[in-house]
C-alpha cells in the first residue's frame, strides 16, 4: 500500500528551484525599481513563514500586484529585457453565484515565465512561472479572481519587507490572519496536505487531502 507521505515527493521545483528563486528575485528587483506594490501570497507566503524557503512540495510562485496599470507601464518591458515572457491571464468566470453558466472573460493577472523555461503540454506558458494575481478592490474588500474569498485590504497594508534566503521580499502586514482566513484554520504551521495541482504538467494531482504533520513530512523527505 502506498504511503500517503509519498505524495509529497511527487511535486516540487526540484532541479528548477534555482530558476524559480531567480524569477522571484528578479521580480522583486523590477517591481521595487518601478515603485510597484506587490506581496507574496498563498503557498509562496506560507513557505516563507513556515520554511523560510519554498515549500518543498510546492511548484509555483504567487504574488499580488496591487497596481496593474503601473506594472504594465513600468515593468513589463524590463521583464522582457531580462528574458521573460509576460502573458496575460484571462479566464471565463461567472460573476454570479445564481447563474454560474453565464461566464465572461475576466482578467486574473499575469503569468511570467522565462523564454528558455520547460514547455508544458497544452498551454502557452512554461515551467516554472510566476503567477501574478490582479486584485479587485471595493472600499476595504479585496478579491483575487478567480478566487471568491473576500479579504480586508487593511490586512495587507502597509506592506513589510522580510528576508527570503539571500534576498528579501514584500509580504502583507498581517500574514497570519490572511492565511488563517484563506485556509479556514489556524493549524497551517503544524499540518499540511499534498499539492492539488501539478504545475509542471498543469493538471490536477488527485492526491488525498488528509492533513499530515509537517514534521513527519519533512522527516520523510529528509529535508
Amino acid at each position: 500500500m502506498k504511503s500517503e507521505l509519498s505524495y509529497f515527493k511527487e511535486t516540487g521545483f526540484f532541479q528548477e528551484k534555482d530558476e524559480a528563486m531567480t524569477h522571484l528575485r528578479d521580480a522583486d528587483e523590477i517591481l521595487t525599481a518601478g515603485d510597484v506594490d506587490y506581496c507574496l501570497m498563498f503557498g509562496t507566503l506560507l513557505g516563507l513563514l513556515r520554511h523560510g524557503d519554498f515549500i518543498p512540495w510546492d511548484d509555483d510562485l504567487d504574488i499580488i500586484i496591487f497596481d496593474i496599470n503601473r506594472f504594465e507601464k513600468r515593468c513589463v518591458e524590463e521583464f522582457e529585457e531580462r528574458g521573460y515572457q509576460v502573458l496575460q491571464d484571462v479566464r471565463k468566470i461567472s460573476p454570479f453565484r445564481i447563474t454560474p453558466f453565464l461566464k465572461t472573460n475576466t482578467r486574473c493577472g499575469y503569468r511570467i515565465y522565462a523564454e528558455n523555461g520547460k514547455g508544458i503540454p497544452g498551454v502557452a506558458w512554461k515551467f516554472p512561472w510566476l503567477g501574478v494575481w490582479e486584485p479587485v478592490v471595493k472600499k476595504k474588500a479585496m478579491t483575487l479572481p478567480p478566487e471568491k474569498y473576500v479579504y480586508n485590504i487593511e490586512d495587507f497594508f502597509p506592506l513589510q519587507r522580510r528576508p527570503f534566503r539571500d534576498f528579501s521580499v514584500m509580504i502583507p502586514q498581517n500574514p497570519i490572519k490572511i492565511l488563517n482566513d484563506y485556509f479556514g484554520t489556524e493549524d497551517w504551521m503544524e499540518y499540511c496536505v499534498p499539492s492539488a495541482l501539478d504545475h509542471r504538467h498543469y493538471r490536477p494531482t488527485g492526491f488525498p487531502t488528509a492533513k499530515r504533520p509537517v514534521t513527519d513530512v519533512l522527516a520523510y523527505l529528509n529535508v
